[in-house]
């Protein structure tokens, strides 16, 4: 199976995964037969849109990416390579990757509970500073000439949204989970 991403939303989900958890099943990138591409470490969600047609959810574990200058990245699972393309379409990088055998975390029951929820907004809210800065490199990731995020945040217990969007329409939204001090 081929699934084809752009390189914004790839780049920004691979900041969120989780890198060697014991949780193995979040420690690769999901496609979602929704159209939604994920990546989470637990605390911290980025998903953004794939057009692939697909009938059940992949788990791809993703390496080192050797290149961060390309257009999209097409993702082979049978060969277990991911190509990346240039803006003409030639390859410019290869990288491994292999399909993560597991049950994905569901992303669409977080989405959704924070979509409904109508509270009052909380006077104080704490966030990981290390997760801040990953939103600023996904920011970069997804529109490198104006990193800026639209942040909704619903109470003090559920997830912060960020999202980020680019002149082509194409939108990242990461979503942290605030802590505890």
């Amino acid at each position: 199976m081929k699934l084809k991403v752009n390189r914004g939303t790839l780049l920004a989900v691979m900041e969120c995964m989780a890198v060697r958890d014991v949780r193995y099943y979040i420690n690769g990138i999901c496609f979602l037969p929704d159209g939604k591409v994920a990546g989470t470490n637990g605390h911290m969600l980025a998903y953004g849109h794939h057009d692939n047609e697909i009938t059940d959810q992949v788990i791809l574990s993703v390496g080192k990416l050797p290149t961060k200058t390309f257009e999209y990245a097409v993702f082979d699972t049978e060969e277990e390579i991911v190509k990346l393309h240039s803006e003409s379409g030639f390859v410019v990088g290869v990288a491994l990757c292999g399909v993560i055998d597991g049950r994905y975390p569901n992303i669409n029951h977080l989405i959704e509970s924070t979509a409904k929820k109508d509270e009052k907004l909380p006077s104080v809210l704490c966030l990981n500073s290390g997760y801040l800065s990953k939103l600023e490199k996904v920011a970069k990731f997804v529109n490198p000439r104006m990193p800026a995020y639209e942040i909704r945040v619903k109470s003090a217990t559920d997830a912060v949204v960020c999202e980020v969007k680019n002149p082509h329409d194409e939108r990242v939204t990461v979503m942290i989970m605030p802590m505890r001090l």
